[in-house]
């Protein structure tokens, strides 16, 4: 079974916006859905950065933090590790500028590519498309690089025929 790993944007422009909790509850009972089955899951430090910061104790906080235990707070095993240290030797290679490179670094984008990429997933992210020279470092540029699936909200939903 591919599992689609999820970005912390995905979550947070969902329930910011065209999936916002009070409008659109099909959407959260679908993806309820697919985390139970295990197909959407996320590794603990998208968790971390969606639930530890104070702002963002919302309902979006509590959402996630009562599906902690249902696949949206996988810990790295070693075969992560192994990719997160290619994914850091990558974005530290040069390509990027430094300062960008230690900014991706210090967040979880790195962390669900190493997942997805570990696990022989898709990754699902906010994040616009690729953009081969741009001095950001973007999840869609890394996964490109790493061979690694990447949707948006709307691309994943097709792939896995959502019918909300």
């Amino acid at each position: 079974m591919t599992r689609f790993w999820l970005d912390a944007s995905f979550f947070i422009h969902a329930s910011r916006n065209l999936y916002a909790f009070d409008i659109n509850e099909s959407f959260w009972a679908w993806l309820d859905d697919r985390i139970l089955e295990g197909v959407v899951v996320s590794p603990k430090r998208v968790y971390e950065e969606v639930t530890a910061n104070l702002r963002h104790q919302d309902a979006l906080a509590r959402w996630v933090k009562s599906r902690k235990r249902n696949g949206l707070c996988i810990p790295p095993d070693a075969a992560v590790q192994r990719v997160a240290k290619d994914v850091s030797d990558y974005i530290f290679s040069g390509r990027y500028p430094i300062e960008e490179a230690w900014d991706f670094s210090r967040g979880a984008d790195a962390w669900v590519i190493s997942h997805a990429k570990a696990d022989g997933g898709h990754v699902i992210t906010c994040e616009s498309q690729r953009h081969p020279e741009a001095n950001k470092v973007r999840i869609p540029d890394v996964c490109h690089n790493f061979k690694v699936e990447c949707y948006d909200i709307i691309g994943a939903m097709r792939v896995m025929k959502a019918k909300i």
